[in-house]
């Protein structure tokens, strides 16, 4: 049975100078032999996806669209009409969004979240940008430290939106990310903790010690390629900080401290310095007692040593003069 909006397995029942024939149920199906890479016969089978359009006609193609119906994707608007958008979802035609399915129309170019649906009403695979609707709080498939697949669909100040598994609404903080992040990028990511309100938390990083790696990482490489100087200090506003390095401040506080610590670099009032290296051998405590000036008791032991020298050590000194 063909199932509509996903990946179907079918079997060639006849072959046209043109097309390849399917039948599953009671509809049949063609696709180009232009469009089906290598030589096909009756009986082998072709994976592809198949989709209906706004007339109820039947595709199948063997090349998948960005998101399959059910998932989540961001989308470009390619074409606005009274009744609604177009979208692209890597595929012709173009996905349709009515506009009862958006609370305020986008204009052209601009990118969306858009949730790949069936209108039982129009027969029709659409979409809908409000995803609101169709993510799921977290349940017991998902907990803390797992790692998982996540959308971001939506950028605050401090705080990314993201679609997590394709299911659940996820939460990304700008302290748990390193590195530059942006509306439709998907990432790898790891579950911190389950709110009680069943939003999910990730981190881009396993734990800590990771983030702090690609934070001190990102930091040396950032001052290498400036000449080895950064105008950024405690005092640096957060959007100057996120900016420059693509991290929070406190992210940035915690990884020049460490750096510091290790003589990487110098912190001084106007930013961070690359710390010089030098070749100067290592102090040795041997050295420096040899050249360490004379103190008082070592004064009273050289005159010690004087009187018990012999009495005809300064007439033997005198002749020899």
């Amino acid at each position: 049975m063909i199932k509509l909006g996903r990946v179907n397995y079918l079997k060639i029942i006849e072959k046209t100078n043109t097309d390849y024939i399917f039948q599953e149920g009671r509809r049949p199906l063609s696709i180009p032999i232009s469009k089906v890479f290598g030589e096909k016969k009756v009986g082998d089978v072709i994976k592809g996806f198949v989709y209906s359009d706004r007339r109820g006609m039947f595709y199948f193609i063997t090349k998948n669209p960005t998101a399959l119906l059910g998932e989540f994707e961001i989308m470009q608007v390619l074409d606005v009409q009274p009744s609604g958008i177009f979208v692209d979802w890597g595929i012709k035609p173009d996905l349709f969004i009515p506009d009862t399915e958006m609370e305020n129309i986008p204009s052209k170019g601009r990118h969306v979240p858009v949730f790949v649906r069936m209108d039982k009403k129009l027969r029709q695979i659409i979409g809908t940008t409000k995803i609101q609707e169709y993510l799921v709080p977290a349940d017991k498939n998902i907990e803390a430290g797992r790692k998982c697949d996540i959308i971001v669909y939506r950028a605050k100040e401090e705080v990314f939106d993201v679609i997590v598994n394709q299911k659940y609404h996820g939460i990304l903080f700008s302290q748990d990310v390193v590195g530059e992040l942006q509306r439709g990028d998907h990432r790898v990511a790891y579950v911190k903790e389950i709110e009680e309100s069943g939003n999910v938390i990730v981190s881009l990083f396993r734990n800590k010690f990771q983030l702090i790696d690609a934070a001190e990482k990102t930091v040396m490489e950032q001052l290498e390629q400036s000449g080895g100087q950064l105008q950024l200090h405690d005092k640096s506003h957060p959007k100057v900080v996120q900016q420059t390095l693509h991290m929070s401040k406190r992210v940035f506080k915690n990884t020049i401290g460490i750096l510091y610590k290790k003589r990487l670099i110098l912190i001084k009032d106007d930013g961070i310095y690359l710390q010089e290296k030098t070749n100067q051998p290592a102090k040795s405590p041997i050295r420096d007692m040899e050249k360490k000036k004379p103190g008082p008791w070592d004064n009273v032991e050289k005159k010690r040593k004087q009187r018990q020298r012999k009495p005809g050590d300064s007439e033997s000194r005198s002749r020899e003069k």
